[in-house]
């Protein structure tokens, strides 16, 4: 995908940083963006999948036998 990539940390605040982190998920939802997977411990199943459609294809190559949190996350 082109494009500009933009990491940014914030502080774990509770309620207050995740309720900002949802209105920035949708700004980046409005202009066709995708979040980095490796980069985000909250990012939901739907939005893993849209951004990156092509996962199906890497479930099928992964050894059954390991997975971690992140993916039992956004697979489902």
């Amino acid at each position: 995908m082109s494009g500009w990539t933009l990491a940014m940390d914030f502080a774990m605040e509770g309620a207050a940083t995740l309720s900002l982190m949802k209105k920035l998920d949708g700004v980046v939802r409005e202009v066709g963006g995708r979040l980095y997977p490796a980069k985000d411990a909250r990012m939901s199943g739907e939005f893993f999948r849209e951004g990156y459609p092509q996962w199906e294809e890497l479930e099928k190559l992964r050894d059954v036998s390991i997975t971690s949190r992140f993916w039992e996350r956004v697979r489902t």
